[in-house]
Order: C-alpha cells, then structure tokens, then sequence
C-alpha cells in the first residue's frame, strides 16, 4: 500500500481507543446470522438470517452499528470524508476506515459479538413486505462463508449444519430476482452464460466470485433491504441520501429495452451491442438528497445502508437512521446533505476514473502490439470488446499490418462489426494511407447496407463528436418523403446540400443520416439556407435504356424491401436469324391486386431483362399500384399462413432473439400505407426486412413471411450443398467401386489366363 493512503498517527491513536464496552451490548437484543463474502474478506458489514414460514418469509439483515462507535465530530469520521470508500486493487485494498475497526472491532468476524443495526422484513406469499422493524441489535456471527463455501454446501453437503438456511436464501434471492425482473428492474443474474446486471442495468462478465449463488443471495438481500429502507424514510419526509439513477434524452421507453434484455438472455451474442447501448443510454446514479428514482431497479426511491464499514452514504444514512429510532435531531440537514453528497459523486467519480485509466493504459499497450504482430485469426476470433480496443489503437495511432487489414475486412465479411467500429474507423482513425481510405470505404458501404446503423453513429457523434445538437426534419410529399438532418456544428447550423428521399418516412431518415455522414467526413456540409429538395415524381416512361439505370435491381428493391412482396420471376424466347437474334423477356409479377406482366426485348438476355423490368416500373407508376392496390384483401397465402408464429418459431430454434417490428405510416389519411420493418438479432449479426400493407397487422405479416422465406431460401441452399455433396461423394464411391470391380475382373482374367497357360505347356510337354 501507498504511504499517502497510511492513516495518520492521530486517526490511529483516536482508534485505538475505540472498545467495545459492556454497556454497548447491555441493552441490545442478540440476533442470529450468518455471513457470506470473498473468501479473503475482512471488512464484513452484513449478517443474513432467513426463514421459511407457512405464508412467506422472515428475513433479518443486521448491519454493523459503526454509527454506534465512531462520532461525527471525530478525525476518524473527516478522514472518511476524504475517502468516501474503500478502494480495492489487485492484492491490497485502501480502505475508508483503519484496519483495526474496519476489519476487527467493526468487522462481523466468525464467534465475535459485534453491535449491529437489524433490519427484519416479514414478507408475504408475493414477497411484500407485510411488516418492517429496525432494531439496535447485537450478533455473533455463527459462520463466516466464502461465496464458493455457499455454492460446495448447496451442490453437495445436504448435511451440513447451514445447509437448510443457505436452501431457504437461495429459494428466496431467485424468487426475489424474477419479481425485479417483472416488475420492470433490468435485472439479470444468469450462471450457465456467466452475465449480470448491476443496480444500474449495467450487463457485465459474471466472473470470480460474483459467479456463484452466494453472491446472488447477498445481492437480493441487500436490493431488499436498501429498498424497504428508502420507501419508508421517503414516506416520512425525513431528510436522507438517496440512490438515483436516471437515463438520457434519447433513451428508448422501458419496454423496449426489456425486450433487448430478454432477448440477450435468450442469445448471449447480443450482449456486447447492449452494453455498448446500455453505456449510451444511462446516466452514472449519483447521491442525493431528494427523489429522482432509479431506472435501472425501476424504483421510485432508493439508498444504500448495507455497507457503513465500506462505503460513507450508508454511514450517513446509519447517522440518520439511529437519530430516527432515538428520537433525537437528524444530525444532516437537507442543505448539508446536498454539500455531501456533492463531496460523495465527485471523489468517487475520481476514484473510478483513475482506476479505469490506469487499468485501461496497460490494455492499450496490449493492443498495441496485437495489431502488429497477432494473426488474422486471432484477431477475427476475438470478442467485440478485445478488437474494439485493438481497432481503437490502431486508429489513433495510425497503425496498420496486412494481417490487421484481412482480419477487419474478414470481421465485416462475416458480420462481426458494430457501430462502434464503424465511428472508430470513420471519425478517429489518423491514417492517411490507402489502406485506411479502404477501411473507410467500407464502412460507409457497410453503414448505407444497414439501414439504422447511420442514425446511430449520429448519436455517437453528439456524444463524443463536436455536434451538440441533431434534428431530423421531414417532410411528406405526394409521392414520399424528404429528409434531411440538421446540426448545431461550429456555433451554426448545417445540414447537407440536398434533402433524402424515400419511400417510407423511415427510409428518408436513414438516408438523411448517411448522406449528412458522408457529408461531414468530406467537410462539404452546408447552411441550413441553402438545402435544396430534389424533385419526386412518378416513373416517366424513358426512350432508350440508360447504363448507369438497374432497373432489375430498383424492381428488386421495390419489391422485397418497400412493398414485402415476391420477387418478380423472367421467362425468355429468342427469333431472329443467328446472326442477329432478338430475345424477348416476358416480367410476372405477383401483387396484392393480381399478377402484373410486361415484355421487354433485346440482343441479349441481359438488356431484355432489363427493359422487361424497366415496363413493369412504368406499369406500377401509371397504375399506382403501390398505393391504390394495397386496400385489397391479402392474398389468400397470408390468410392461409401465420408468418408471424412461423417466425417466433424459427428464432426459437436457431437461438435468435425476439422479433422487433417498427411501423412508418403514409399514404392518404383515408387511404393509409404501413410499412413495417422487423429485426432479429442473430449470432452473425442483426437480419432485417421489410413488409407494407394497408394497415399494421397485414405490413407485420408480410414483414415476418419475408424473414421466413429468406431463412427457408438459406435452409434450401444448404441443402443443396449437402444434397450436391452427397451426390458427388457418392458419384466418388460408385466411381471407386467399379475401378476396383475392373481391377479384379482384370486380375482374375489374368490369373484364368495364366492357368490355361499351363495347362497347354503341361500338355505339350506330355
């Protein structure tokens, strides 16, 4: 340990003579419990006792009584207000109090009588809490369990003497942790994927200790008590420091979230895009003196007074607590709470951040030197959090290999990249290398192919960027939408020089993002004055075929991605001599309101396709079939098929998360156009489609029968992968079969021969 984290002479002597008397224990009631923690731990705030009863449970947490031992007036208590907590680092910890009360006469040591505060909690058959008592206590710890300890007894000594109060805690902290997580806490606790939430919604590795049913017990207990805690000083007005935590403007609705979160523990893969999220959505909890709830509990007031001998707030809240059963003045007003826990965030900001440089400068230097000397395969089988360390130091420091280049090209070919790789690349790589211009490339192909990806890395730039504020402006015109974004950049307003068009409102948006992205990597961003809208009209019939148009491909994507429906099907017939032929291309199209075809001919396939294609846009355009005909009865195949269901099944097996569905509406305000889009997170990254519909249950089925009949096309490939490879792999055998049935067939003609070879010599010699 450091010399500037020694205790000074004074504060040592001062706790020296700090003993527990008789008259300490003389008027207090002894309690049972027991405690749980780190197998090496000596500061030990919390004993537990729970009992199984008829209705319910008895639950007692006695906190030790360090308000009972150290005075607010004393250099031990002003050397904690510049501490705030124990600190913990690998091997050694600085902690909040001297040694000799933190981890001996304060401590809850195994066979040691220790003054405590009990809280008990009568809970009923749904876990309410019926009654609440808080009592000046004594206890002697009857055992001191490592978390491991609790984990060894539960799995495997139904014998031992704890064994049915660590079964009854368990049954309890389980039940406790799903009525969190149903009543809207993002709560998270998952042993066999070794992940957790803490208090904040924080999903974090659920390593070392944490990854074991002691922790979980302790965890529920504490959320509990410091719960039970709070509603009861807020009901009474009584001033105390609360646990806030609250979300950013642009945060999703709870509801949404939840899905996220259910849907990462269904599929484990998703977790590094929802901590990333997560890290985006939720503002760090602070102390305060007055009630702002807290979103990640979901709870309208929260504390924390289970850690006195660790943390200062719960030595505050002891201070208050103890006045309040007493009788006596609260010792804090509001007005000096909120000077401490001004005090309390910033010290333990602090000391979070210098914790999280320190540790974050050896990573660095570790990634450093992977992204010169690791190989491709290391670095494409790296977890998202690695490689985005890597992808950073490489960026910011301008370094570059061939093995780094394959291995994020490979990472983007297989669907292994985020959003934040994408900013990093974009917005904080130095090279000016072609490698690197390939790299931006690519990510800005990578962003326009995945619609949503844009309006996110917007977002990051208000975060980390020099825009402070983004606005998306659109407007629906008769045929569309326009958009474009508008930016706070340089004490002014920009935007691009020309609005998005789109389809649908949503299409127009992501638009909006990616041209004001391209736009603001090329500096070619202009006043808000002097965006133009580009002109929107109906497909104009066109003399001749222009190259730069794919009609095929603008069918295509009319098709599956605005309309949701069937991709169209080409049948060809050629005339003409052989030297000159002429092939005529006959388009179908199957809509809502009846099949559609048109010709198209050319001297190739090629250009009949294209002019096919090119009359069927011309046929939905004159017949505005887009609109008009999409107030028809779906097909009879969507009233037949439940695509939705066929879907929940399909993520079911294959472990994909839940289905998300978004809804854009246009059209006439009698005459409405919905368009859907629905999302599925999978292992190899997020799939999408869209569907449209003249209202939102038909837009979501042909949404969800597009995703079906995309993964049924993926299915039927790789069967006829196999299906070809068993057929060559047979083909193979016959092949080796009837070589070996000829080489025998020859070597029995050979021995045959031979034989009658000696039967001629054999007679002539006769």
């Amino acid at each position: 340990m450091k010399d500037s984290n020694k205790f000074s002479d004074d504060i040592i002597i001062e706790a020296a003579r700090l003993e527990l008397t008789d008259e300490i224990f003389s008027t207090r009631e002894e309690v049972i419990g027991i405690t749980i923690d780190g197998e090496t731990s000596k500061d030990l705030d919390d004993a537990i006792f729970v009992e199984k009863r008829e209705n319910g449970y008895l639950v007692k947490v006695s906190i030790a009584d360090v308000a009972g031992l150290i005075k607010v007036d004393s250099a031990i208590y002003r050397e904690a207000l510049q501490r705030v907590e124990t600190r913990y680092f690998s091997g050694y910890n600085v902690p909040m109090l001297p040694p000799q009360l933190s981890e001996n006469r304060l401590s809850l040591l195994e066979n040691e009588m220790r003054p405590t505060l009990t809280f008990g909690m009568e809970l009923n058959a749904n876990l309410d809490v019926q009654q609440f008592t808080i009592q000046e206590t004594f206890v002697k710890n009857q055992r001191q369990l490592g978390y491991g300890l609790v984990d060894e007894i539960l799995d495997n000594k139904p014998d031992d003497p704890h064994y049915g109060l660590l079964s009854d805690c368990i049954a309890l902290a389980e039940r406790l942790l799903n009525k969190r997580r149903n009543r809207g806490a993002l709560a998270i606790y998952d042993l066999q994927h070794l992940m957790f939430t803490d208090e904040e919604g924080q999903v974090l590795p659920l390593s070392g200790e944490r990854a074991n049913k002691g922790n979980l017990i302790i965890q529920e207990l504490m959320i509990l008590t410091n719960q039970t805690v709070a509603r009861l000083f807020a009901k009474k007005d009584v001033p105390f420091l609360y646990r806030n935590h609250t979300v950013k403007q642009s945060t999703p609705e709870r509801d949404e979230i939840i899905e996220q979160f259910n849907a990462a523990l269904l599929n484990p893969t998703l977790l590094n895009t929802l901590s990333q999220r997560a890290a985006l959505w939720f503002n760090r909890a602070t102390y305060e003196p007055v009630l702002k709830g807290h979103f990640g509990l979901n709870e309208a007031a929260y504390t924390h007074v289970t850690s006195p001998i660790r943390r200062l707030p719960d030595l505050i809240n002891q201070y208050i607590i103890k006045a309040y059963l007493t009788r006596r003045p609260i010792p804090q007003t509001h007005d000096n709470l909120v000077w401490l826990s001004e005090i309390v965030n910033m010290k333990m900001a602090q000391a979070r951040d210098e914790k999280s440089e320190f540790l974050k400068e050896k990573a660095q230097a570790k990634a450093r030197f992977q992204v010169v000397h690791a190989t491709v395969k290391d670095m494409v089988n790296m977890d998202s959090n690695e490689f985005r360390l890597l992808l950073k130091q490489a960026c910011r420091h301008a370094l570059i290999s061939d093995e780094f280049e394959r291995a994020v090209l490979t990472r983007f070919e297989v669907n292994k990249i985020d959003v934040s790789y994408l900013y990093v690349i974009l917005f904080e790589s130095l090279g000016e290398s072609e490698v690197w211009e390939r790299l931006r490339e690519k990510a800005m192909s990578f962003a326009a192919a995945n619609p949503g990806y844009s309006s996110q890395l917007l977002h990051l730039l208000t975060q980390k960027g020099d825009i402070t504020y983004i606005d998306v402006e659109v407007k629906d015109k008769q045929h569309g939408f326009l958009a474009r974004i508008v930016a706070n950049l340089d004490g002014g307003k920009f935007s691009t020089r020309y609005y998005a068009a789109g389809v649908s409102k949503k299409e127009a948006q992501h638009k909006a993002s990616y041209n004001f992205i391209n736009s603001y990597l090329k500096n070619s961003l202009v006043t808000v004055d002097q965006t133009r809208e580009p002109e929107i009209k109906e497909i104009a019939p066109v003399n001749a075929l222009s190259p730069e148009e794919n009609f095929v491909g603008q069918l295509n994507d009319f098709c599956t991605g605005r309309a949701g429906w069937s991709m169209p099907s080409y049948q060809f017939t050629r005339s003409g001599p052989s030297h000159q032929p002429l092939i005529t291309c006959d388009c179908k199209l199957e809509t809502p309101g009846g099949p559609i075809s048109a010709p198209g001919a050319g001297t190739n396939k090629k250009v009949a396709k294209q002019m096919a294609s090119k009359s069927i846009l011309m046929m939905l355009s004159e017949k505005a079939l887009y609109f008009n005909n999409l107030s028809a009865r779906p097909d009879a195949e969507i009233q037949r098929n439940n695509y939705i269901s066929q879907l929940n099944e399909i993520c079911q097996q294959n472990s994909w998360g839940a289905a998300v569905y978004e809804f854009e509406q246009s059209g006439l305000s009698h005459q409405p156009v919905f368009t859907c889009v629905v999302t599925v997170e999978t292992p190899n990254g997020g799939k999408y489609t869209t569907g449209i519909g003249p209202s939102k249950k038909v837009a979501k089925q042909m949404a969800a029968k597009n995703l079906v009949k995309e993964k049924m096309a993926e299915v039927a490939a790789a069967k006829a992968i196999e299906d070809a490879a068993n057929k060559l792999a047979e083909e193979a055998a016959n092949k080796i079969a009837e070589e070996a049935a000829n080489k025998l067939a020859e070597e029995a003609a050979n021995e045959v021969a031979e034989e009658s070879s000696e039967t001629i010599a054999e007679t002539v010699i006769a």
